[in-house]
């Protein structure tokens, strides 16, 4: 028999640990998701800055080339007549070469013009008839590419952007702007190009935008003019175009902001992409990163919060532990203040508690009440003749079979002091009494045949005295106690072994 019962207090310690554990899970969870879409909510703003940035710096190299490009259509046109056509294979020209040379070294006193290449003058055929800048170009005839294409086949047309991706430059990718002159009559009288310099253009957005940004610039055809950061093209380097860079439908847009889920065609990884697309120029510039980067760059700003949150799950195990323990010990303390220490049954002061309250509760509720005073005949003759250890033995097994009565909840049974024991049984009256009584004097009698046979079996019996709390009646506690402990001495004085009722 355990003399400890299990700790209530401690089940609600570990319950109100696990409610304020899961509460304050929570809690940081919400914590990290709203800041989570917060920084969702900023990072989107910042793709979407970054392409208002680059298209910026975009237009603004394509005004210089636009503004060069009319310098020298005018600067021509003063040298020539104005229905002034090349003629082709003219590479030799000097008025031309002179124009482009004076028109670009005028403009460049103005601004700056370091992320220019080539300036090119192309006859009708699309043949490379006076050239500026830093190389002499090659092949001399273009009339393959998609520029002189699309200039040559829409008569109203104004300009063309063209990727030229696939020349070798020495700082990778170059795109160009060409613009169309044409004589009085509509006729085709010359093509004016423009390179620039993809790496020298972009390269004045670094420390300006998102490092962990990819930026592309492309046209509505697919064709990518420039990206950031920026990628040395070489022979096996990967080529940009439309198949591997899919979007959405950026015709129904000016500007968006959108999450394209990975497996999307084109895009291996969650990727949140930001696209401004330019009316006037056709072009489209897209920022770019994927969601694990943003997840990756959100933790590490996070980098306090696990360790507190850590922290603070240690302390919260802590305090909960030692509050625990300390219950434990604080009820073990209730419970041995209340609890004989031999027979496991309450002891008198226990006893008197319980008493109490029956005896209010039946008082109130106008129900009977017996108060049964049990005590061993002889019990001073068997420590003598046996000992002490054989008289706890026989103490523990009086117990048992008193406590075998209690079989109801509000049932309460109880060691008075010595070798004297009461049971309390509520809801019971003095006939009901004497039944269980019985039962109790037989429990004891096969004790003492079964598992101490080495006692004479004349020599453990039990005397009770009962005092009953009939319908109706009020008698205090102390009345109570007093009317059993004379049955009990009257039953004691008549040999012992037997029952009275008072």
């Amino acid at each position: 028999m355990s003399l400890i019962p299990q700790s209530k207090g401690t089940k609600k310690i570990v319950f109100t640990f696990f409610v304020v554990l899961v509460l304050f899970c929570g809690l940081s969870g919400t914590y990290l998701y709203f800041d989570w879409r917060g920084y969702l909510k900023e990072s989107r703003k910042d793709l979407m800055s970054d392409a208002q940035l680059t298209m910026a710096e975009i237009r603004m190299s394509l005004l210089n080339s636009k503004i060069l490009l009319h310098l020298i259509a005018h600067q021509i046109q003063s040298h020539r007549r104005d229905n002034f056509v090349l003629v082709q294979g003219e590479q030799n020209s000097p008025v031309p070469q002179a124009v482009l040379e004076s028109t670009r070294e005028e403009l460049n006193r103005y601004h700056k013009l370091n992320h220019l290449g080539l300036t090119m003058v192309l006859d009708p055929s699309g043949k490379v008839v006076a050239w500026t800048g830093p190389k002499q170009p090659s092949p001399a005839d273009l009339s393959d590419r998609s520029f002189y294409k699309e200039i040559k086949a829409d008569a109203f047309r104004q300009y063309s952007l063209d990727t030229l991706s696939n020349w070798q430059v020495p700082k990778g990718l170059i795109y160009q702007l060409a613009i169309p002159v044409r004589n009085p009559n509509g006729d085709l009288a010359y093509i004016l190009c423009q390179q620039i310099k993809a790496s020298d253009a972009m390269q004045t957005l670094h420390g300006k935008i998102t490092s962990k940004y990819r930026i592309a610039v492309r046209t509505i055809h697919g064709g990518v003019l420039s990206q950031y950061p920026l990628l040395p093209i070489t022979s096996d380097a990967p080529r940009y175009n439309k198949k591997n860079h899919k979007l959405p439908n950026t015709q129904k847009f000016e500007s968006m902001v959108s999450r394209i889920p990975g497996g999307t065609q084109g895009f291996k990884k969650t990727t949140y992409v930001a696209s401004l697309k330019s009316v006037e120029y056709d072009l489209i510039i897209t920022s770019m990163v994927t969601e694990r980067e943003l997840l990756e760059d959100f933790l590490r700003h996070q980098w306090l919060f696990f360790p507190v949150f850590l922290l603070v799950i240690i302390l919260l195990t802590a305090l909960f532990y030692n509050l625990s323990l300390q219950s434990q010990r604080l009820e073990s303390a209730l419970f041995q203040a209340i609890t004989d220490p031999i027979t496991g049954l309450k002891n008198r002061r226990g006893s008197e508690i319980e008493f109490a309250r029956l005896v209010d509760h039946s008082i109130r509720e106008k129900k009977p009440l017996s108060f049964l005073y049990i005590d061993i005949d002889q019990f001073k003759s068997i420590n003598d003749l046996y000992g002490h250890d054989k008289g706890d033995e026989v103490l523990k097994e009086v117990a048992t079979c008193i406590q075998a009565m209690a079989k109801r909840p509000l049932d309460v049974c109880g060691r008075w002091g010595g070798d004297e024991f009461v049971l309390i049984l509520p809801d019971t009256d003095s006939d009901q009494a004497l039944v269980i009584t019985d039962q109790l004097r037989n429990c004891v009698h096969r004790i003492q045949l079964e598992k101490l046979s080495n006692i004479s079996s004349d020599m453990i019996t039990i005397s009770i005295g009962i005092a009953c709390l009939a319908r109706g009646e009020v008698f205090t506690c102390e009345e109570l106690i007093q009317r059993a402990d004379q049955a009990l001495i009257r039953t004691k004085k008549d040999g012992g072994d037997s029952v009275l009722t008072i």
